[in-house]
């Protein structure tokens, strides 16, 4: 898989020289992209536009940059390799008082030493230091020794190599841990369609029941919460009737007998406590009591797990074929399926990172937005 590398330019940069020589090491193939500062190289990797930063040792705000995005960002890896040669360079062959002189701000203290009577011209990198002298912004400008040479400029003072180390970053793994699971689509004679969804402690049954169908009473061993998503129905549970619209909720025990008899063509979740036979999920007594508590914490947190309940956008990154699932209406943009309306599944085409735009309509369920990365 190709990698993408984020660092310090314009070429020439010590960042890139070294940069370089980190991909070569590791034998990794891909695009090194280089950006004005470190600052805008760590935002992409934030945004998962790059997988890697390579930032100095020296940098004077790479603590700054650490400590900012303790939750965002580590250093997973370092190493150490010489900077091209350090030189501070001026034009043309003649003499000439040095007055004012360009330095990213790291090996400023070379210029201090060098020149202490001289105004400091900041800039953003040294090859930025060279093109203000190329420009004639400034007198003489602390660069490296390739940079010196690409634009034909004089060496007043060689500072040479200079042994650093260098920081890798990558971005947390911030991964939504949506379940990867076996999909299971049973379509019956009548128009009816099932899809089950076996976790590991859990069966989500999809439904989608025509207004002319009846599920005939049964029991099973595990407990389940049945959620109404559209159209309606009656549940019968043992001697109850109760009816089931959108956004209904119901908890029916183990082993107690239901069944189904449609007002219309209904779609339905029902999920199924598979791990013991007692489940544990909630009471019938909280169910009714509480319904938007029971979607939040159960349905959200099993469907889409831990998904923070800010509105925000959330990084992840997504196995091929892995399913997001959304209830509610949505927006999805990138290869979709549509399975049963209004439940939608993304079915991701390609191991990448994603991001999901979580939002929460009406005080129901959540819904989701896949977006393409770099969207």
């Amino acid at each position: 898989m190709k990698s993408i590398i984020g660092t310090l330019g314009p070429m020439g940069t010590c960042s890139e020289y070294c940069a370089n020589y980190f991909m070569k090491q590791n034998n990794l193939e891909g695009e090194l992209i280089l950006y004005t500062t470190f600052e805008e190289a760590v935002e992409k990797l934030k945004e998962s536009e790059v997988q890697y930063v390579i930032i100095p040792s020296a940098y004077v705000k790479f603590a700054n940059i650490l400590f900012s995005n303790l939750d965002k960002v580590k250093i997973t890896s370092s190493f150490i390799y010489n900077t091209p040669g350090l030189v501070i360079a001026v034009k043309g062959e003649g003499e000439s008082e040095i007055k004012r002189v360009a330095t990213h701000p790291s090996p400023s203290n070379l210029v201090k030493i060098s020149f202490p009577e001289a105004e400091i011209i900041y800039s953003t990198s040294n090859s930025k230091s060279a093109q203000m002298l190329v420009d004639g912004e400034v007198d003489a400008a602390l660069t490296t020794e390739i940079c010196m040479n690409n634009y034909k400029l004089r060496c007043i003072k060689n500072f040479g190599v200079v042994p650093m180390s260098w920081n890798v970053l990558e971005r947390i793994d911030q991964k939504v841990n949506l379940f990867k699971c076996v999909s299971i689509i049973k379509k019956f004679d009548n128009g009816n369609i099932q899809e089950i969804v076996k976790l590991e402690d859990d069966e989500i049954i999809i439904n989608k029941i025509g207004a002319d169908s009846r599920f005939a009473g049964h029991s099973h061993l595990e407990a389940q919460v049945v959620y109404g998503l559209k159209g309606a129905f009656i549940l019968g549970v043992e001697d109850e009737k109760i009816n089931i619209s959108e956004n209904s909720i119901y908890y029916v025990g183990s082993n107690q007998r239901h069944s189904a008899d449609p007002f219309t063509e209904f779609y339905s979740i029902d999920i199924k406590e598979m791990k013991e036979q007692e489940a544990n999920i909630t009471t019938e007594k909280q169910v009714r009591e509480d319904e938007t508590e029971i979607i939040k914490t159960y349905v959200t947190n099993k469907i889409i797990t831990k998904i923070q309940p800010k509105l925000e956008v959330v990084d992840i990154f997504l196995e091929k074929g892995e399913y997001i699932f959304s209830l509610g209406n949505m927006a999805i943009s990138g290869e979709s399926q549509q399975l049963l309306d209004p439940l939608k599944v993304y079915v991701c085409p390609k191991s990448q990172f994603y991001k999901v735009i979580c939002d929460q309509a009406d005080s129901s369920l959540y819904t989701i937005r896949v977006l393409e990365r770099g969207e």
